[in-house]
């Protein structure tokens, strides 16, 4: 068995060891990155700096519709040549790399590509440790950092609450040309993404990437794209909040049409007319608005769904108020038909109208104007004729569109 005193021996030697390591490392990296030799702010000369990048995206979450903004989490990392970073050309330098392979330094002391998210709109604070660099001995530079950023979408909402996004995050070169600074994605698997990423109300359906140049001012700029495209997973939740409802309401008001008392019908269809109308209004505020103005000018789905449902209450409604005239005018025509016809002392008719307008000779109505007259008998047979063809139609044909509408959305999804 190792006695104490060799136990305390091994221990102060490996202390004393760390200890000079670390003590060479710092001198390793003071020296490597002289200012007298290195200058942090300006990018290798003499050839083209590619800046190979990938990125694993942490968390996807805060999807605003409304504000057609997103928070995104993302681990960025970056790697390109820097020859004045080449330990093995050094001749100047008269130890040796750390035995680790690699020295850990901070992003103040070295340069960086500049880059940045053009379409960021902000950017928050990360907990913890964000950012590292480690230089290799044959000059590559490694520079990963953990961003979180308010990111843009522009969002197309023809097919809501169905539809899919398409949301870019792009990373572009700032103040470097394409000639100095060139972005490319990281041949393999550029792109990871956290298997636990869960976005209320939306599903992530698939990632990919693209790489082009964009024409500014300035010159020519390389620019990376990611494309990420969401999903809305929340058929159940606006099932609950608009379909049911809605389809309810229209539901009672088609029963309206089985009420004998026409007060009571103009009740049971009336109030789903309102509440239709106010519960669309109220959607309209609630739910994501369309682009600003142009042409042509589009319409949400649900929009559609809600102005036809708005349209079957609504001839309801008049149907009713049509049949309640047509009854009213037809009881006063045959009341005014079997009203009694007097006749005056001079042959003239003593009421309303007189014997010449009456069209007779004899006090009585003329043919013609029977044939003109409505019979209430015959307004409440073509009433009720109407009524059930109506009890008939109306629900065959709202089912109907309820059935293209659940194909047009299952096509679209």
């Amino acid at each position: 068995m190792m006695s104490t005193s060799a136990i305390l021996v091994t221990a102060i030697t490996l202390t004393i060891s760390s200890l000079t390591s670390g003590a060479s490392e710092d001198e390793f990296v003071k020296n490597l990155t002289d200012p007298t030799r290195y200058n942090a702010k300006v990018r290798p000369e003499g050839y083209q700096v590619v800046d190979n990048i990938s990125a694993y995206i942490t968390n996807i979450a805060h999807v605003d519709d409304i504000r057609r903004e997103y928070l995104l989490q993302i681990t960025l990392i970056q790697q390109w040549q820097d020859s004045r970073l080449n330990v093995d050309e050094m001749i100047e330098v008269d130890f040796q790399f750390p035995p680790k392979g690699y020295v850990s330094i901070t992003d103040s002391l070295i340069w960086t590509p500049d880059i940045g998210f053009t379409n960021a709109v902000g950017k928050k604070d990360v907990i913890g440790l964000d950012k590292y660099i480690r230089i290799y001995p044959n000059g590559t530079v490694v520079f990963s950092e953990r961003i979180s950023l308010v990111m843009t979408c522009n969002m197309d909402f023809k097919y809501f609450p169905h539809d899919t996004q398409c949301c870019n995050v792009t990373i572009e070169a700032v103040a470097h040309t394409d000639d100095e600074l060139h972005l490319e994605w990281r041949t393999d698997n550029p792109i990871e993404v956290n298997p636990n990423i869960e976005i209320p109300l939306w599903s992530i359906e698939n990632f990919s990437t693209s790489s082009r140049n964009i024409q500014k001012h300035g010159g020519n700029f390389s620019c990376l794209d990611i494309m990420i495209d969401i999903s809305r997973q929340s058929f159940g939740y606006y099932f609950l909040l608009v379909y049911f409802p809605i389809m309810t309401l229209v539901l009672i008001a088609l029963l309206s049409l089985w009420v004998k008392e026409i007060r009571d019908r103009y009740l049971i269809s009336f109030l789903p007319l309102l509440i239709i109308t106010i519960l669309f209004i109220y959607f309209q505020v609630k739910f994501p608005p369309i682009s600003a103005p142009k042409w042509p000018m589009y319409s949400k789905i649900i929009d559609s769904w809600m102005s036809i449902n708005l349209i079957f209450v609504f001839v309801t409604v008049i149907i009713h108020a049509l049949i309640d005239y047509a009854n009213l005018e037809g009881q006063y025509s045959d009341e005014r038909e079997r009203s009694p016809k007097l006749l005056g002392s001079h042959g003239n008719y003593d009421g309303p109208h007189n014997y010449e307008e009456a069209g007779g000779n004899d006090g009585r109505q003329s043919p013609s104007w029977s044939r003109k007259a409505w019979r209430h008998s015959d307004v409440l047979v073509s009433s009720r004729g109407i009524l059930w063809l109506l009890r008939i139609v109306f629900p065959i044909a709202y089912f109907t569109f309820l059935g293209i509408y659940v194909i047009s959305v299952w096509l679209v999804s």
